[in-house]
């Protein structure tokens, strides 16, 4: 009786993922292979090359992407803090976390596109050399995975039902979990993208 009563408090104790937890870690180990093949090549681009930034490209200014990687994290912590309080019903502060993250999402972006831009009037021109095509790959296609990223975080918050207050809370907060776990991911996806490309 002793071993049925704990083995049936350890599967209490350990809830199953749910259907959509479990596409969503499916979703993120795809992109990962995505972004791990992008991230392979660019290495062995790099490794094969004697100079790095080749000969009369000047090397990349980390400033602004640093400051886009800090507003990144900062959005992926407000998300998480949103889900948090979503979990004990603190509904104000889950929303207001949630909007605010989002906002920085946007900030985040908006930086990133700048920072395009500035490279494009300094000279460097996606498709002129290898140097360029590689570096513009790398953050073209974190940028439209993040749009979409973030467009269903807006989704998420504009659903009320998510909000609700209700006692089905587990349930209901399970779309911002998925789409917020999607948020950290790509926050880390940037982080090595930003170490190899601005530090490395």
């Amino acid at each position: 009786m002793q071993i049925t009563l704990s083995t049936a408090s350890t599967t209490v104790g350990r809830p199953k993922l749910t259907h959509s937890q479990v596409g969503m870690f499916v979703t993120m180990a795809s992109f990962a292979m995505l972004f791990g093949t992008l991230l392979m090549s660019y290495l062995l681009i790099r490794s094969r090359q004697v100079n790095w930034p080749p000969i009369g490209v000047e090397p990349l200014s980390p400033m602004m992407p640093a400051l886009s990687t800090l507003v990144l994290l900062i959005s992926s912590g407000l998300f998480h803090a949103s889900c948090t309080r979503l979990k004990t019903q603190k509904i104000a502060e889950a929303k207001m976390f949630w909007r605010i993250g989002t906002y920085l999402g946007a900030v985040f972006m908006v930086l990133q596109f700048f920072i395009c831009w500035q490279w494009r009037i300094e000279g460097l021109v996606a498709g002129e050399s290898l140097f360029a095509s590689i570096i513009y790959t790398l953050i073209g296609v974190h940028f439209f995975h993040a749009l979409a990223s973030w467009l269903s975080l807006i989704w998420v918050y504009f659903k009320s039902k998510f909000w609700s207050g209700t006692s089905e809370a587990p349930s209901v907060s399970e779309a911002p979990l998925i789409t917020t776990w999607f948020w950290h991911f790509l926050d880390a996806v940037w982080i090595v993208t930003f170490v190899l490309i601005f530090v490395g």
